[in-house]
């Protein structure tokens, strides 16, 4: 697959195994026991032009199907066929790259002391990673340096000709001096990090461990040392173990620590070069997405198994009448199924890495670190279903040249899962805001940006008319308050929730949300599909068919849609980024830096209306034999997909100024309000990644529309319902020449136009109500005009040859922007939005999705084949050539120019290809 920036391989191997068994049991009734067994392995799945091959993933499905049926004809007029089966399918998804990329069998640090872990189970993005032996990743063991302990590097010096600059006390050469805990690799010796060799001596040369002797070896690091002293090998205190301890691993009474242990100077440079020294273990590549190149890179962030299975028992019975006004062919038959789905999924961190200037006297590289961090590390959901239909179908021929086919069927579908207590996120926000507003909560300005600013009720001018005591308004002030923030939901993994835009007022009324709780919820839904059709020959003579047909085509709700609620969940939190990736005392944190702002969970919500997916289908057509073995025919389709399935995020709103009152003195060009969007965060303030000189940040406005919450509690609530309707209709004109004189030909060409909110239901679509608002726009499969050409001849000695030609126009792409910004209290939200960015005045304007086309494509495809005998083997063989004219026709799905140039997912075809194949009889 050539992605445009990296082309790369995508292998598919299947495997499949079929056995039947079929017994005579009698002239009237037969039995078929079939087996089939199919596996199926699909690698770098995943990638595009902006993901690297190493975050690719590989999908692995497969099982078997085991069928028994029997088949009895009791007259020539009336049959029955019993079938039970069973459908038992794994599918399972694999990273391309084992996320412990340094191969220590190490995923997290969580329980680890000695990383910086608080073993608290709940894996913070910082704890997220394996640090391996290199804390800053410097490709150095960081040893001791503070020799004189005035907590600064001495010694500097400037080179006047290279402004570099130097200092005697930095042994390893980082620019900075190695903390308390700072000392890397797990064999050193210096083990307590103070530069000096510590060891218990026998002062009395007795040869025995007096108490007085066994004092142990000081450490005052907690994490290494909760008791104060070093441990032994054994885990024990090396205070009163009764041994001598050391730090002298090797004998030698020298501290032998250094930052290139093992070094041989090969080219004799006297400078340690990478590949002269044993270098510490790397720590493990995150999932990462570089914001300033728009590049993904690192192993995939998702390992996910499931088993999915259905029991089938299902009775068809046929019976056939010829002289009831014509003939009919009648059909009945009832169908129960049994559905389970089961699933584990493990996920990590995805880290949005975007770096800043440079501060010249720390060295620290400024930037954030935005994430989508799981509430949990796995995740087990489950959800099953059961389905019975009925149906009664009917082709009657009341003539010889009039087929008419009636048809009705029932269906009842019950799907159970388990989640949590559904609620309301706009409804709890309406009640919320009421009790806010009569507690006074906007006395200063008007929080809600509706131009109203409710002041409460100890401000009501008539509040002293009718009781003159104010403390008492006050104190019902405070209850309102309290009694707003016990309306809310709260997610059922409870986090800290922070942001400069919650004080801590508003935060202490938060706290007083109920959480949600666990709840068993089961789907019922009960379909009826009738189905019309008719065919009518007007001379009666073979030669000219019209016909025209109508049904209501119900799906199944497929299992998995209804287990998000389940988890695990994402929470979206700003860092900033700490280029030396140590804290303060010199412990790995991965780069993670103090924290900006950390929104809650969000959320899954599952509709327990949710309804079944159905498809209204209209087709007509004509046929006519224009002359001997030659057809023409034309078809109209028209297909309503309606019900389709889809999550929308109801957490979130967007304003129009003088809609609901909204006020907005800054807006986008289409009219939505834009306060904020992008915020200005202030510097650094040299290590450690912490905020610095007490600025506060700054909010912008960004061109995008805002986002505004409803339920603080929660980040993006995504619902899955009933929101998507896509609309089909083609025209077809074809033209067939029957196999006659050794030779035969198609030819068709078709118009056709699909519409719809989305392309499926895994589509972005929803999660931004703001400006993809589920609007209506061609789907990307909206091909318009397609001409085909098919051609078979039959040479002598069994030779065919034939080929295709087929012309398409141009696929649908969009313009986006695909961002990171914030809603209005700061939460972060991922968003793609329909539209480009001016390069020139940095205004965004939005647009209708796949509205522009790629350019129209045609492809050539030949291929011959040849029949021939082995022995008593008949075989054949054939030999294919794709693409024969050895085009590269690029296909856009999406441009993306928020960086003020273009960066687009596409693919190139790779041109010729050649395929052959040989098959035998025997």
């Amino acid at each position: 697959i050539n992605a445009g920036t990296q082309a790369y391989i995508q292998s598919t191997k299947e495997t499949r195994l079929t056995g039947k068994v079929t017994w005579q049991v009698s002239a009237s009734n037969k039995m078929t026991f079939l087996t089939i067994f199919d596996h199926q392995d699909i690698n770098n799945l995943g990638l595009n032009s902006r993901t690297e091959l190493d975050s690719g993933y590989t999908d692995t499905r497969g099982g078997p199907t085991i069928t028994l049926s029997d088949t009895a004809i009791f007259t020539p007029q009336f049959s029955l066929e019993t079938t039970v089966s069973r459908f038992d399918q794994s599918h399972e998804t694999l990273p391309t790259t084992n996320p412990d990329t340094n191969g220590n069998g190490l995923l997290n640090v969580d329980g680890l002391k000695q990383f910086g872990g608080n073993q608290d189970g709940f894996v913070q993005l910082r704890e997220s990673l394996d640090p391996g032996d290199d804390y800053d990743k410097d490709g150095k063991f960081d040893v001791f340096e503070d020799f004189n302990h005035n907590g600064r590097l001495d010694g500097c010096t400037v080179d006047e000709v290279t402004l570099q600059r130097s200092c005697t006390e930095d042994r390893d050469g980082d620019g900075r001096l190695t903390g308390l805990f700072g000392c890397e690799g797990p064999n050193r010796e210096d083990i307590n990090c103070n530069g000096s060799l510590d060891f218990e001596t026998d002062t009395d040369e007795d040869g025995v461990v007096d108490s007085n002797e066994d004092r142990g070896i000081l450490c005052s690091n907690p994490s290494l040392c909760p008791t104060g002293y070093v441990t032994d090998s054994n885990g024990n205190s090396t205070r009163g173990n009764g041994v001598f301890d050391t730090e002298d691993h090797n004998g030698n009474q020298v501290l032998d620590d250094t930052p290139f242990p093992n070094w041989v100077d090969r080219n004799n440079d006297g400078i340690p070069e990478t590949g002269e020294f044993t270098a510490p273990l790397v720590s493990d590549e995150p999932y990462r997405i570089q914001i300033n190149t728009n590049r993904t890179s690192g192993p995939f962030f998702l390992d996910n198994s499931d088993s999915r299975t259905r029991d089938t028992i299902r009775e068809d019975l046929s019976y056939y009448i010829d002289d009831v006004f014509g003939s009919h062919d009648l059909r009945m038959g009832v169908i129960a199924e049994k559905e389970g789905y089961h699933s584990n999924s493990a996920r990590r961190p995805v880290w949005n890495i975007q770096l800043g200037g440079t501060n010249l006297e720390t060295g620290q590289i400024g930037g954030q670190i935005i994430t989508f961090l799981p509430t949990i590390q796995e995740a087990r959901n489950s959800a099953d279903g059961n389905n019975l239909g009925l149906y009664l179908s009917d082709t009657f021929k009341p003539l010889p040249n009039l087929t008419v086919g009636l048809g009705l069927r029932f269906d009842r579908e019950e799907v159970g899962s388990h989640g949590f207590t559904f609620f309301d996120p706009a409804r709890e926000k309406a009640e919320y805001d009421n009790l806010l507003n009569m507690g006074g909560s906007e006395a200063g300005s008007d929080l809600n940006n509706d131009g109203i600013t409710d002041k409460g009720l100890s401000l009501d001018p008539l509040a002293g008319m009718i009781l003159p005591d104010p403390q008492h308004f006050k104190t019902l002030e405070t209850e309102f308050k309290l009694a707003a923030g016990g309306r809310l939901t709260r997610h059922n993994f409870l986090t800290q929730i922070r942001s400069e835009f919650i004080n801590e007022d508003q935060a202490n009324i938060l706290a007083q949300g109920h959480p949600r709780t666990a709840q068993d919820f089961t789907i019922t839904n009960n379909n009826l599909s009738p189905r019309l059709s008719i065919s009518w020959d007007p001379w009666a003579d073979g030669k000219t068919r019209a016909s025209a047909a109508w049904s209501r085509l119900y799906d199944k709700i497929f299992l998995q849609v209804v287990v998000p609620e389940e988890g695990p969940d994402f929470m979206f939190q700003y860092y900033r980024y700490d280029s030396d990736g140590l804290d303060g005392q010199g412990l790995p944190d991965n780069k993670v830096g103090s924290a900006i702002s950390i929104s809650p969970p969000n959320a899954y919500q599952v509709d327990r209306s949710l309804k079944t997916p159905h498809t209204d289908e209209l087709a007509i057509g004509f046929q006519r034999e224009i002359a001997p073995e030659m057809s023409i025919t034309f078809n109209y389709v028209q297909r309503k997909y309606v019900d389709q399935l889809q999550d929308v995020d109801v957490n979130h709103t967007y304003r129009r100024p003088g809609v609901n009152g909204a006020v907005c003195a800054t807006t986008t060009e289409s009219g939505f309000c834009d306060l904020f969007g992008t915020t200005r965060r202030a510097p650094p303030n040299g290590s450690g990644g912490e905020a610095g000189g007490g600025q506060p940040d700054t909010r912008l406005p960004d061109h995008y529309p805002d986002l505004y919450i409803n339920n603080e509690n929660f980040n993006q609530v995504l619902r899955v319902g009933n929101y998507n309707v896509q609309d089909y209709i083609g025209y077809e004109l074809q033209f067939v020449r029957r196999l006659s004189r050794k030779w035969q030909m198609n030819a068709s060409y078709v118009f056709s136009k699909a519409t719809g909110q989305a392309d499926s239901f895994n589509s972005e679509s929803g999660n931004d109500p703001a400006l993809t608002e589920l609007r209506n726009g061609y789907l990307d499969f909206d091909a318009r005009h397609v001409a085909k050409f098919y051609a078979t001849a039959f040479l002598p000695a069994d030779w065919q040859i034939g080929g295709d030609i087929t012309w398409y126009s141009g696929l649908p792409y969009s313009f986006v922007n695909r961002v990171l910004t914030a809603d209005n209290v700061d939460f972060g939200q991922a968003r793609r939005i329909y539209g480009y960015r001016d390069v020139n005045s940095g205004i965004f304007y939005d647009e209708d999705r796949n509205i522009h086309r790629n350019h129209p494509f045609y492809s050539v495809n030949v291929r011959t084949e040849k029949q021939f005998v082995i022995g008593k083997v008949s075989a054949g063989a054939f030999f294919e050539i794709f693409e024969l004219l050895n085009t590269d026709d690029l296909r856009v799905f999406e441009i993306d120019n928020r960086f003020n140039n273009l960066q687009a997912t596409e693919v190139r075809d790779f041109g010729r290809r050649f395929q052959f194949g040989i098959k035998m009889n025997f």
